[in-house]
């Protein structure tokens, strides 16, 4: 969506800044009231939800939906810690760290909120 700036070459803070201070001098000017609300996701690559990223790609083609959803799915986490090994726990959640992908992710995670 052309609202998010997060992860987009060539854009930074000052923009969404701008968009916002734009927008409230027209409302003022036609004296609408107005709310905003500033987001800040928390940890943003860990939460990313693989089973709602998925369908969103499904517009893009069966190739796109089958890369990410190779790229996404049968991932599992072990711990190692001395002589021990824990069991195998499938990975439901969190776009990979340092993927090139990652942002790409995050922002269509959240491209549906209001």
């Amino acid at each position: 969506p052309l609202w998010q700036f997060g992860f987009r070459h060539r854009s930074s803070t000052l923009h969404p800044i701008l968009g916002v201070m734009q927008e409230l001098r027209c409302k003022r000017a036609c004296a609408y009231w107005c709310v905003a609300t500033f987001l800040d996701f928390r940890k943003a690559f860990d939460k990313v939800y693989i089973p709602c990223v998925l369908p969103k790609l499904a517009p893009g083609g069966h190739l796109l939906y089958s890369v990410f959803s190779s790229y996404l799915h049968d991932k599992c986490i072990q711990v190692a810690f001395e002589d021990i090994i824990s069991t195998p726990r499938p990975v439901t959640a969190g776009a990979p760290q340092g993927g090139i992908l990652s942002p790409f992710l995050i922002s269509l995670y959240i491209s549906d909120l209001p």
